[in-house]
């Protein structure tokens, strides 16, 4: 892979993958950390590999497995960093327009925040990425069937949990 190919990937997924990371870790700066190690691992095998097939799929499973691997190494600073930002989740690597806006993405992160990991990342992937449950499951190395479960089961939820904000969002 060459360092334009990188550089193409980066720009077209980048944002994105930081967004998705953000899911996943406590902070902004572990979320860009996660894609900046996934990069580097890409850069350092240089041209001995070829670009994936589906780059999408695949950046977004190096994305989890490595924030995955850095919550491992760093589980007891994790849970606490992860307690004291109150679990706040990136909805989308943008800045809100306005403070109606902002309102609307704190009540649907509240929301969110309340899932379980595994739900949550599926709805991100789902709808944030707009991935097929075939895509996510390769992304999560599960069966599309757990996928779609998932995805089901979160939707429920978030469709109870934000019931008393329908006339706000």
């Amino acid at each position: 892979m060459t360092r334009s190919e990188l550089e193409e990937l980066y720009l077209a997924y980048g944002a994105r993958l930081i967004a998705y990371a953000r899911n996943l870790a406590p902070t902004e700066q572990d979320a860009e950390d996660v894609v900046q190690a996934v990069f580097v691992s890409m850069a350092r095998h240089g041209e001995k590999k070829k670009a994936p097939r589906n780059p999408r799929s695949y950046l977004f499973a190096a994305c989890r497995n490595e924030a995955i691997s850095l919550r491992r190494k760093r589980r007891r600073d994790w849970e606490q960093a992860h307690l004291e930002t109150g679990g706040e989740i990136a909805l989308e690597p943008r800045e809100p327009s306005s403070a109606e806006l902002a309102e609307m993405r704190g009540i649907v992160a509240e929301a969110l925040r309340v899932l379980p990991e595994e739900q949550r990342e599926v709805l991100h992937l789902k709808i944030f990425e707009g991935m097929s449950f075939l895509e996510i499951a390769g992304v999560l190395n599960v069966p599309m069937h757990t996928a779609a479960s998932r995805y089901r089961y979160a939707l429920s939820k978030m469709s109870r949990k934000l019931k008393p904000w329908k006339d706000k969002i």
